[in-house]
């Protein structure tokens, strides 16, 4: 290993090596047993004689700092005063001053807790057992071997143009998107889409208007770009258009499966929202998560195939569709906004990675997207059956909400139902459930998340069975309460 250390002034060279090694040491820079160099090639790299070096680390072996091994190798040793006397001998720092942004940032947090347990339903997770790995593999074997120095360059701020070829070939017939690949930019997902969206277009004080419930990571997203927020109620048709307000500069929706309700936005509210922002100047996000599953007949298309006034900013993601460990999206901005929206995506990254965007390309290409779409449709529409017919023979009080895409429904529960107990009382019995308490922006109802693209039908059926036997002993009597669950 190579130690940085500063020889100047006219200081006995051995104590400069000396209290290098030691400020090394305190500072953390060299941790306990990390191998120090060789005195003579320590020696040769400070250009100072091996005896300087053997001098300075006779000192600090004496010390406690060092030990030394078989005679010849040097240690960190664990320091006499581990416990605390290090930090206080550190230099007093003054922590910077934070901008704005920095000061509204959030700690980040999972949007859903981690439960783990055996019937699971936790939303938003694919059956990755489903995925048709082999055929990655081979791709991306082949990818591998077709490596050269040009390719290594740097890519495209816009993204790959055969994966944006790919992409708005597939998207224009599953979702009626109105693109060419020369209207798309690729993004490390859905999330640095909002990040650069929000960058772009929000100013201190600006009202942005969300649906009520909300996905929280674009609530933090805006929050710290400084907007204030605008909550508008969500129905079984989805956002309340009737309760938009008189002046926005930017509406964030979800409308083919409204998070994390899953409703669908009815094609009247649509229009009336695309009318709204027409008259009113407001541009309009359309974040389409996961409805490339969709069941029960075709659903209404996304909003951005029926804007006639360049509102709509359509946000894709590959992360429900193949696996979540993709970081991988897409943007349709309209016109107006495509070379800001590119030009910040080259200052944020300079490019996605190229070598992922290559194999989701010839994904698409050779069809695997498309058969892979049509196969999970119809496990995951299974699924969806066996969850709301279990819900209706063990919990007929819990009404799914309807839904036509997606990976989750929701449900409400009675008034007043003591949700946290029922989750953690359930975790007790290996069942995982999900509150949609913590996405609202106001009061919030009682109600539950059951995510379904992770469990097969047999564990959807027995976690439904057991869950309901906890309710029902919950509602018989006034149990004592216990820890929630967060």
């Amino acid at each position: 290993m190579e130690l940085s250390i500063l020889i100047e002034g006219r200081d006995r060279l051995s104590d400069q090596v000396y209290h290098g090694i030691r400020r090394a040491i305190l500072d953390g820079r060299l941790a306990v047993n990390d191998r120090l160099p060789a005195s003579r090639d320590l020696g040769r790299q400070l250009k100072v004689s091996r005896n300087t070096v053997l001098a300075a680390y006779e000192r600090l072996t004496s010390e406690g700092y060092l030990r030394a091994r078989d005679g010849s190798e040097t240690f960190v040793d664990q320091p006499l005063f581990a416990n605390g006397q290090a930090k206080r001998n550190t230099p007093h720092t003054v922590a910077p001053r934070l901008s704005g942004f920095g000061r509204r940032l959030l700690p980040p947090q999972a949007i859903v807790p981690r439960r783990d347990l055996p019937f699971d339903f936790r939303p938003g997770i694919p059956d990755l057992k489903q995925f048709p790995i082999s055929a990655w593999r081979r791709i991306l074997a082949r990818q591998s071997r077709q490596l050269s120095p040009s390719s290594a360059y740097y890519g495209d701020a816009a993204g790959d143009a055969l994966l944006r070829e790919a992409i708005a070939h597939h998207f224009s017939q599953s979702r009626a998107l109105r693109c060419t690949g020369d209207d798309i930019i690729i993004v490390n997902g859905s999330q640095q889409a909002l990040d650069i969206i929000a960058r772009l277009l929000i100013e201190l004080n600006d009202i942005v208007v969300v649906e009520n419930p909300a996905y929280p990571a674009a609530l933090a997203t805006f929050r710290a770009a400084g907007a204030r927020i605008l909550a508008v109620p969500v129905d079984n048709e989805g956002l309340c258009t009737d309760r938009l307000p008189k002046t926005a500069k930017l509406i964030y929706v979800t409308p083919s499966h409204q998070f994390p309700l899953g409703v669908p936005l009815a094609l009247s509210r649509r229009r009336a929202l695309l009318q709204w922002a027409e008259h009113n100047r407001v541009v309009v996000v359309e974040d389409d998560y996961d409805s490339e599953f969709r069941y029960g007949g075709r659903p209404l298309d996304a909003l951005q195939g029926l804007d006639n006034c360049e509102s709509v900013i359509y946000l894709g993601t590959f992360s429900k569709v193949l696996f979540p460990s993709l970081r991988l999206g897409f943007v349709v901005p309209p016109p107006n906004l495509y070379q800001p929206f590119l030009a910040a995506k080259w200052i944020t990254d300079r490019h996605t990675e190229t070598g992922e965007q290559r194999i989701i390309s010839e994904f698409i290409r050779e069809g695997h997207l498309a058969r892979y779409i049509r196969r999970m449709q119809h496990v995951y529409f299974d699924r969806q059956q066996v969850l709301i017919e279990s819900l209706k023979r063990h919990l007929p009080t819990i009404s799914p909400l309807p839904a036509v895409a997606g990976l989750h429904l929701a449900g409400f529960l009675p008034n007043g139902f003591p949700v946290n107990e029922l989750i953690a009382r359930s975790a007790a019995t290996g069942v995982g459930l999900y509150s949609i308490a913590p996405f609202y922006i106001s009061t919030a109802r009682a109600g539950l998340m059951f995510g379904f693209g992770s469990c097969n039908a047999s564990d959807i059926a027995e976690g439904i069975v057991r869950m309901s036997k906890v309710y029902e002993a919950m509602a018989r009597s006034s149990s004592s309460p216990v820890p929630e669950m967060i």
